[in-house]
């Protein structure tokens, strides 16, 4: 994921396995949230969610901006984001903070959105690399 500003907006982050279905949109959030100056995963639409009532939850860890500053003089904060099809790793500040889930999303649910709320947000670096499956 991204290094992106830390003060330019609410929340920032991606949808992981969006898809749209009968029942309403579904995806993981994984983000930034400035306000509280933590990261979180959300996955209380994640797809099948509804075997334990403790599962559909948001997990977060504070996260301060990093003291890098970009050129418009604003925080970065640096995510690196592992997405597979069944779990979502985010590591922050350095590998400092982890937050690790299972998600079950739709077989359907291949894709990916980038989101701002409250502002803007600005993506300095994003890097896809493709995963081989380790069993065939």
């Amino acid at each position: 994921m991204p290094s992106a500003p830390a003060s330019s907006c609410a929340s920032e982050g991606f949808t992981a396995d969006e898809t749209g279905s009968a029942a309403g949109a579904q995806g993981t959030l994984v983000g930034y949230d400035a306000a509280a100056k933590q990261v979180f995963v959300d996955r209380t639409r994640s797809g099948e969610v509804g075997f334990h009532p403790a599962f559909a939850t948001m997990s977060s860890a504070p996260v301060p901006p990093d003291n890098t500053v970009s050129r418009d003089n604003t925080a970065l904060v640096d995510l690196r984001v592992y997405v597979d099809r069944a779990s979502v790793e985010l590591f922050a500040a350095g590998g400092t903070r982890t937050i690790t889930e299972l998600i079950f999303p739709d077989r359907a649910s291949r894709g990916l959105a980038l989101f701002s709320e409250g502002g803007t947000a600005t993506i300095r670096r994003l890097t896809a690399t493709l995963l081989r499956p380790s069993m065939e």
